[in-house]
């Protein structure tokens, strides 16, 4: 949150590389998810 607060408050730039790093870490979750929780 204090990354959004800097951008939004006193116009810093996007971190990039951890969005991208969440990004990376949000496909992986979803694709874990995919291959081992399944509805029976």
């Amino acid at each position: 949150s204090e990354g959004l607060r800097d951008v939004l408050q006193n116009g810093a730039s996007m971190p990039w590389a951890q969005a991208g790093i969440l990004a990376v870490w949000a496909v992986l979750g979803l694709g874990a998810a995919a291959k081992f929780f399944r509805w029976e």
